[in-house]
């Protein structure tokens, strides 16, 4: 009688990586910033029954609307390119500013008591109205705010970090969206 070797084992266990909110914050920095756009975007359009309640007062909705409604105000090209600014602003820490491309409203812009520049307005938001914004912003996909275009194919690792992202809990999906929004 021989014995079998493999018989005799155990069965090997797979050690399943569990996701933890810095590991997803790490893999969304590491993408480029239109990456990082489209990973938000998903992340609104395709988990938003698992994104966690964003809490509402009259100033966070207010704030979040007002900057909404700025960006809907400019062409489809202004408004990816100051949304891309938002994310890298956010990612740097500094606030870039980005003025009208029209010479008069971008005058306007600089003067004391004039209009706010979004990147400005953004840096100033709370981390709840961060929050609200991007919601709103979301909501208006298609209607007035650029979306993500029809037919998009998003990179693997924009799948997968939406896929690692959609493994959190609820508290931890609120803890990676305040740290990258």
């Amino acid at each position: 009688m021989t014995s079998d070797s493999t018989a005799n084992q155990a069965p090997e266990k797979q050690v399943e990586k569990k996701e933890t909110p810095d590991n997803v914050v790490k893999s969304f920095r590491s993408l480029t910033v239109d990456e990082q756009l489209a990973t938000v975007g998903l992340i609104y359009q395709e988990a938003s029954s698992s994104i966690p309640a964003i809490p509402s007062g009259a100033s966070t909705s207010q704030d979040a609307t007002q900057l909404v409604n700025q960006l809907k105000k400019m062409s489809q090209d202004e408004q990816l390119q100051v949304i891309r600014d938002l994310l890298a602003s956010q990612e740097s820490g500094q606030v870039t500013l980005a003025l009208d491309p029209n010479p008069f409203k971008a005058k306007a812009e600089l003067i004391p008591g004039g209009v706010t520049p979004p990147a400005t307005m953004y840096q100033s938001f709370s981390p709840e109205t961060r929050l609200a914004f991007w919601a709103q912003l979301a909501q208006g996909m298609g209607s007035g705010v650029v979306s993500i275009p029809t037919g998009y194919n998003a990179p693997s690792k924009v799948r997968s970090l939406l896929n690692s992202f959609k493994s959190l809990g609820l508290e931890q999906q609120k803890a990676v969206l305040t740290q990258v929004v």
